[in-house]
């Protein structure tokens, strides 16, 4: 999955998105400390890394969080899955039907899925991460009134299931302010690959993010933007950079009346067959071969 045309560009969004170095971190809030993985959270507090923790595991979490009111903070330590290989099925941080869960400043890779906060709950914060060489999705949030702000998400793709997903959110959530950079799909599986992936989305904001370095298989065309069932959402001041002329930069399944559309200004879309397919153009975006 590595591929070398897109080392430079990973190289660069790393450089761009890199902290200053900073004085070490209290852990005065930490209610507990998370040494070795796999675990599970079952109680609200703030529960931190201190170290970098690492598992070979191929199905199942290395962070399970069974619990409402939790915030993870890696302090920019690592969790590493990159043991257990391309045709991992595990995850690294997962929820189900949780709520206020907060995942902060974690360096995640080699999962199938980095991050999964996934069926009913919400009002999730996911913000300052680094998800790398994740096989499948860098991250996935599901909940009204959540937050996905300020991640890095390099090097995703190559799994089983041949697909690669940057973002993905179902529900109304806010995606602001993250840089996707090299999204691959596995060779001989004709696959699909998406920067930005989003359904059920009503009146969100999609706003100042960075995809570029996608590479699809055979039939399969990169989408920058794909929009499934919403309504109202405003897609602005994003940039996408496509690659070979081929597929979206911004795709809505649902054309609706004006009353009701997504609406996209003020972008950066080039490098696709088709900049803007079935969403509705609110001006201002900058077209470019």
């Amino acid at each position: 999955m590595r591929v070398q045309s897109i080392a430079l560009l990973l190289l660069l969004a790393m450089l761009a998105w890199a902290k200053p170095a900073h004085a070490a971190r209290s852990y005065d809030n930490c209610t507990g400390f998370i040494t070795s993985v796999p675990t599970v959270i079952s109680t609200p507090g703030t529960w931190c890394l201190k170290q970098d923790v690492t598992t070979a595991i191929t199905s199942g979490d290395a962070i399970t969080i069974a619990s409402d009111n939790v915030v993870l903070d890696c302090n920019d330590f690592r969790l590493d899955g990159l043991a257990g290989g391309l045709a991992t099925t595990a995850f690294g941080v997962h929820a189900l039907n949780q709520s206020n869960l907060k995942t902060r400043h974690c360096n995640i890779r080699g999962f199938y899925r980095g991050l999964f906060f996934e069926g009913t709950g919400g009002r999730h914060l996911v913000e300052d991460n680094h998800f790398d060489q994740n096989v499948f999705q860098g991250l996935r949030v599901n909940g009204d009134g959540s937050v996905i702000r300020h991640n890095l998400v390099t090097d995703t793709g190559g799994g089983p299931t041949g697909y690669a997903y940057g973002i993905s959110a179902t529900g109304t959530v806010d995606i602001i302010d993250n840089t996707i950079v090299g999204l691959v799909a596995a060779t001989g599986t004709n696959t699909n690959v998406y920067g930005l992936n989003l359904d059920l989305n009503v009146g969100g904001s999609i706003v100042g993010n960075r995809v570029e370095g996608m590479l699809s298989d055979g039939t399969g065309t990169p989408r920058g933007i794909y929009v499934f069932d919403a309504t109202r959402m405003d897609i602005r001041h994003n940039q996408l950079i496509g690659h070979l002329d081929r597929g979206y930069g911004v795709f809505c399944t649902t054309v609706n009346g004006d009353d009701l559309q997504v609406r996209v200004r003020d972008n950066v879309i080039s490098g696709f067959q088709f900049p803007n397919d079935f969403c509705g153009d609110a001006g201002e975006n900058d077209l470019r071969p």
